[in-house]
């Protein structure tokens, strides 16, 4: 029998036995090149033979276009979110409860309707961001 060495000082291995679940890629030292190697395959071939300070050059134009249009529009929908939801409470205090003949419960659900999709969309969106580099990182 004989033990591999590394962080896995417990782990015994048996003869024959070496490369049972050890995976392919473990042990490999990928340098920075490899890695341009593989970014340069998935471009496009117009793109793919531009000096590595062009494309960073594009990638940070892109990052900034992107910003300007997706931004707004997030901020756009988060002020209207909050207009709603402020209005409903406002228009709560304005009667609307009498004018509409809803009860309280009534009223409750409507309230938590506006809350409906935070549940299905924060937090696998929260785990998307994680995932996702950050522009400027």
């Amino acid at each position: 029998m004989t033990t591999t060495m590394g962080p896995k000082l417990d782990k015994v291995l048996t003869p024959g036995h070496e490369d049972d679940n050890i995976s392919s890629a473990e042990g490999k030292i990928e340098t920075l090149s490899d890695k341009d190697e593989v970014r340069r395959r998935l471009m496009p071939e117009s793109l793919q033979g531009l000096p590595s300070e062009e494309l960073e050059a594009l990638n940070k134009k892109l990052v900034r276009k992107l910003d300007f249009f997706i931004l707004p529009v997030i901020g756009i929908l988060y002020i209207l979110n909050y207009i709603d939801r402020q209005n409903l409470s406002a228009a709560k205090l304005q009667g609307i409860t009498e004018d509409l003949h809803m009860t309280t419960q009534q009223f409750a659900t409507a309230v938590s309707i506006l809350f409906v999709g935070y549940l299905p969309f924060q937090i696998p969106s929260n785990l998307i961001i994680s995932k996702i580099s950050r522009p400027g990182t």
